[in-house]
């Protein structure tokens, strides 16, 4: 069975926090800190256009488990597996995350970008009009009409990303979350957003010359 989207009213938001592990266990292991991924979902609630809160996330998870209880496929089905560390039954890591999902994360949770940085699934959260179109231009303007009002929203992301990540190697990190290869991507991008303002120019006085 196919894991249920993200905008699954009854358990989108427990996938998408799960999500934000990035394929990592969910409970704690030597290596990882499973606290780490909810300072970043934490940090990701705190953004002006992320539509999820805690306290529903909690309940939404609160519900999957639930659910589970009863129904032991359930958990499989919504969120296409979930890794736990050798010896750990997925229930009881789910447990632990809403047990750490209600309560404080250990120590500060709002971490400074250069102390935790994003990982792809924050950065592909934060930045996904840019990674759509470094996915594919092409596709990315055929899907969209009239293009040129569209292309906003990939400078403003272009200027966020820029503005959070001072360093080069950060933004090309980050841009290789974005499925984009290479370095020397903060020119790149400097110069992708001064053509996209051409490009949007040049759009707008064709439109008035037409309307006219």
């Amino acid at each position: 069975m196919i894991p249920v989207g993200l905008d699954h009213l009854r358990f989108g938001a427990a996938a998408m926090l799960v999500g934000a592990f990035g394929g990592r266990p969910l409970c704690e292991a030597p290596a990882w800190s499973s606290s780490d991924a909810i300072r970043r979902f934490k940090r990701a609630c705190a953004h002006p256009v992320f539509e999820h809160e805690m306290e529903p996330v909690a309940g939404n998870l609160a519900t999957l488990i639930a659910d589970s209880e009863r129904n032991p496929w359930i958990w499989d089905d919504v969120l296409g597996g979930v890794r736990v560390v050798p010896g750990v039954e997925p229930l009881d890591a789910l447990h632990d995350l809403l047990q750490q999902m209600s309560g404080a994360s250990p120590g500060p949770w709002d971490l400074s970008l250069a102390q935790l940085p994003m990982n792809g699934w924050e950065v592909r959260f934060r930045f996904p009009e840019l990674g759509e179109y470094v996915a594919g231009p092409d596709a990315f303007l055929a899907a969209r009409e009239p293009y040129w009002l569209m292309l906003p929203p990939v400078i403003g992301e272009i200027g966020e990303l820029l503005a959070l990540l001072p360093r080069d190697e950060d933004v090309d990190r980050a841009m290789g979350h974005l499925g984009a290869s290479g370095t020397g991507w903060r020119g790149r991008l400097e110069r992708l957003s001064d053509d996209l303002h051409v490009l949007i120019r040049q759009r707008r006085r064709v439109v008035v010359r037409w309307s006219g």
